[in-house]
């Protein structure tokens, strides 16, 4: 004989096996008389299916983000729900999504993604779960005793040599301010995005910095920041200046913002023609860093120049620092 269990909860029907014995069959109604009073008294966590709950969670980050965090967390939402449909048994439930599942996920992302995108997208499900938790929908968060991915021993950055960088200002052509360009990312260390964004009221022309500033449509990685203007700067932007189209510093023939894409395109081949490898457009603020940390500039003004956040990032280049030291010391013959 088979005892079994049907209620409703949630507005649907549910029927459980409880098997042959009477006393546990008892025992578990009386489990079920007792959720079901706690969901009615508001103490119970209610399972929300994952249709509804997603759109939930997205309209509290996007609150309480900025819209391009807000964006990334699209992303990875679509990541794990696209991950879940394709699996055997779908769960329709947050209750339903285990640490067994989100290691699935995580082995399934690494195939596709760098490890650094896959602990950052846990960094995201866990904020998700955890957001579930503090609203009473599941108990625990499955991603708790998940471990991220252990990152690999980051190489020190690549840089252009001085005879680099000249063969390379040589090669850049007249053309679509690509000089230009390249002069002044190595002369700021600013990354691409933010001379992208730079506008002609960033300039303090008295103080002879550069504002690094939040705009309507874009922040700043590294957050606001004044960068300093030497005088292979000035003289870029007065020159610039004279042939002034838009609110951007540099833009496009026609008066339009850059963009990365063409103008990736365009330093790839002048670095081509200069015989040039294993270079990016990021490589010129490495440059910058590198040649300040190797004429003696202490590591922690460097961090501020370049806008880190944490002096440990910095600490990428501090081998270089080592070597110049030593090589002064060796000067010394008493």
């Amino acid at each position: 004989r088979q005892w079994w269990l049907a209620y409703t909860i949630d507005r649907e029907r549910v029927q459980k096996a409880i098997g042959p014995y009477k006393a546990i069959a008892e025992l578990a109604k009386k489990d079920i008389e007792v959720q079901m009073a706690k969901q009615r008294a508001g103490l119970a966590l209610v399972d929300r299916k994952l249709s509804e709950y997603i759109p939930q969670f997205l309209s509290h980050i996007r609150l309480h983000t900025k819209p391009s965090t807000a964006k990334r967390y699209v992303q990875v939402i679509g990541h794990l729900s696209d991950f879940l449909d394709a699996l055997e048994d779908p769960p329709s439930k947050l209750s339903r999504i285990s640490p067994p599942i989100i290691e699935q996920y995580k082995f399934h992302r690494i195939e596709l993604v760098k490890p650094q995108t896959v602990n950052y997208e846990l960094t995201c499900l866990h904020r998700f779960f955890r957001y579930a938790c503090e609203m009473n929908y599941i108990k625990e968060n499955p991603i708790q005793s998940i471990k991220k991915i252990s990152k690999p021993k980051r190489k020190a950055p690549r840089f252009l040599a001085k005879e680099e960088i000249t063969n390379l200002l040589r090669c850049c052509g007249t053309k679509h301010y690509l000089e230009e360009t390249v002069k002044l990312l190595l002369n700021t260390g600013m990354r691409w995005g933010e001379l992208r964004a730079l506008e002609w009221n960033d300039i303090d022309w008295n103080e002879k910095v550069l504002h690094i500033r939040i705009k309507e449509d874009w922040n700043p990685k590294g957050g606001e920041r004044k960068v300093p203007i030497n005088k292979s700067v000035e003289e870029i932007l007065r020159m610039l200046l004279k042939e002034k189209r838009n609110r951007w510093i540099l833009t496009t023939s026609t008066g339009s913002q850059i963009r990365h894409s063409r103008t990736w395109e365009r330093f790839r081949q002048a670095c081509q023609k200069a015989g040039i490898e294993n270079v990016t457009l990021h490589s010129l603020r490495h440059t910058f860093a590198s040649h300040l940390v190797m004429a003696g500039v202490d590591l922690a003004s460097v961090s501020k120049l370049l806008g880190h956040k944490d002096i440990s990032t910095t600490m990428i280049y501090s081998h270089l620092s080592q070597d110049h030291l030593r090589s002064a010391v060796e000067r010394l013959e008493f």
